[in-house]
C-alpha cells in the first residue's frame, strides 16, 4: 500500500500509515461493487494521512504501546475523516474530490448519505473491536458527538456572510480542530501526556483549518 510521497522521509510511520491503509481496505466490505469501488478510490487517492499519522506518532508517548490497538484507532480516525468528506461533499454539492468524482455526483444524495454512515459504523466497529475499555470507547464517541454537532453547525451556517469571527472560530474548533485533537488524544490515551496531546491537536486543527479557507 503506497502512501503519499511526503513520508518517505519517515519510513517508520510510513510503514505504519501503510499498515492502517491495509487494515481498511480489508475492513471495508458492501455488496455494491461500484459504491465500495468508490470508497477505496477515495481511500487510495492520495490524501497525506494527517489524523491517522498523529495517532500514530502520540501513542509513541505510551509505555505499554499496542501496535494493533494503534494501528486500528488510528484507521477508525481515517474512516471518520472519510465519512464527514463524503457528507461535506452532499451539504457543498461537490462534484470533485482530489481529482476522482464524489459518490454524491456519481450516485446521488441518497447512495452518498447512506455510504458516510456506513462509514461511521464501520468507525465504530474498529474501536469497538480494539479498545482497551468500556471508558476508552465512551470517550472517543463523546469526541465523535462533538465532530458531529460540527458538521450540523455547518450546515446551519452555510452561504452565512454575517457570521462572526467568534462564531467562524466555533465552527472550525467543533469539527476540524475536534478531529486533529481526537487524534492526538486517542494516540496517546495510555499515556501521560493525554491532555496536552488534546490541546495541541486542537491547535493543529485550528491553524490547519484556518489555512485552508483562505487557501
Amino acid at each position: 500500500m503506497k502512501v503519499h510521497p511526503m513520508w518517505d522521509a519517515y519510513p517508520a510511520l510510513r510503514y505504519e500509515l501503510e499498515a492502517t491503509i491495509s487494515l481498511i481496505d480489508q475492513q471495508v466490505t458492501i455488496k455494491n461493487e461500484e459504491v465500495q469501488h468508490k470508497i477505496k478510490e477515495m481511500l487510495f487517492s492520495g490524501g497525506k494521512l494527517l489524523r491517522p499519522a498523529y495517532s500514530l506518532l502520540f501513542s509513541e508517548l505510551s509505555k505499554e504501546r499496542n501496535p494493533e490497538r494503534a494501528r486500528a484507532v488510528a484507521a477508525a480516525l481515517e474512516v471518520l475523516h472519510m465519512a464527514t468528506l463524503v457528507h461535506d461533499d452532499v451539504i457543498d454539492e461537490s462534484a470533485k474530490r482530489r481529482g476522482q468524482e464524489t459518490l454524491n455526483s456519481a450516485y446521488g444524495n441518497r447512495i452518498a448519505v447512506y455510504t458516510g454512515d456506513y462509514l461511521f459504523t464501520l468507525c465504530f466497529r474498529l474501536l469497538q473491536d480494539h479498545a482497551d475499555s468500556a471508558r476508552e470507547l465512551d470517550l472517543d464517541t463523546k469526541g465523535m458527538e462533538k465532530i458531529l454537532l460540527g458538521e450540523l453547525n455547518q450546515m446551519d451556517r452555510k452561504y452565512d456572510s454575517n457570521m462572526r469571527m467568534r462564531d467562524y472560530l466555533n465552527q472550525i474548533q467543533g469539527k476540524t480542530a475536534q478531529l486533529f485533537a481526537l487524534s492526538c488524544y486517542s494516540g496517546a490515551y495510555n499515556s501521560l501526556y493525554a491532555r496536552q496531546a488534546y490541546q495541541i491537536g486542537s491547535n493543529i486543527g485550528m491553524a490547519f483549518q484556518i489555512t485552508d479557507d483562505i487557501l
